[in-house]
């Protein structure tokens, strides 16, 4: 239970506003309750409202108009173009082919255009693609808000000391309640060996075919195995001797 600051009852804290304040990185609670702060609102609403009311009666001064003075337009020569945006005349050489904006405006908004759309997808997608090894430490506020938001969800608390707790898994003192099984990869070697192909007991038959002047591809193609199979049999042989 909490009193409220404003019409002191005493509610549950579920009748409280709740933020996260991203320099502090804790969650505070407000001390106003939420029929006090809807009526607070009210009350400004309407004070705005009768000072803009007072505005308008008050009479208000003429426009002035002020003579427009017609601009000597520059003449454009051969060889140079004006630019729709910045409104100067450049070189050709200034331009893509076939724009009517310089390279200088066409990069610049492209500049802006590329720094909207990665602000958007911070925004959209939780923040930099970029996540950092230590617990903690968040490349942009995009991304520790995200964060915030999926932990609490799951039911784990941010302490004032920085550490996330939750009961049965881990306590603010960073001790894990169950710790955490470290799964290791069992290697099952083969003992039994590799089988020789049946071919190997005609290695005396390869042999005599290769001293009769016969090609490794030939006697492939006889007995169905490659070239290189043929060979790793006559040498093998050959050592063996």
């Amino acid at each position: 239970m909490k009193i409220c600051s404003k019409c002191n009852v005493s509610q549950d804290e579920k009748e409280y506003y709740t933020y996260y304040h991203s320099t502090l990185k804790k969650l505070y609670t407000r001390h106003i309750c939420f029929t006090c702060m809807r009526k607070q609102s009210k009350e400004y609403k309407s004070k705005l409202r009768q000072q803009k009311q007072i505005l308008e009666q008050v009479p208000q001064q003429e426009n002035i108009i002020q003579p427009v003075v017609q601009e000597l337009k520059q003449e454009v020569l051969k060889g140079q173009r004006r630019c729709k945006d910045c409104n100067e005349i450049k070189n050709m050489n200034e331009f893509y082919p076939n724009r009517f904006q310089c390279i200088v405006c066409v990069r610049t908004k492209e500049a802006i255009y590329r720094r909207k759309e990665s602000l958007e997808r911070k925004m959209n997608y939780g923040g930099s693609e970029r996540v950092k090894q230590t617990p903690g430490d968040y490349a942009d506020i995009y991304q520790e808000q995200q964060v915030t938001e999926f932990l609490t969800a799951l039911g784990w608390k941010l302490n004032p000391n920085g550490v996330w707790s939750k009961k049965g898994f881990k306590n603010k003192d960073k001790v894990w309640e169950k710790p955490i099984k470290k799964y290791t990869h069992k290697h099952s070697p083969n003992h039994k060996g590799s089988k020789r192909s049946p071919i190997y007991l005609k290695r005396d038959e390869l042999i005599k075919l290769n001293n009769d002047g016969m090609t490794y591809l030939k006697i492939g193609n006889i007995y169905n195995i490659s070239p290189a199979t043929v060979m790793r049999i006559i040498k093998d042989n050959y050592d063996k001797k």
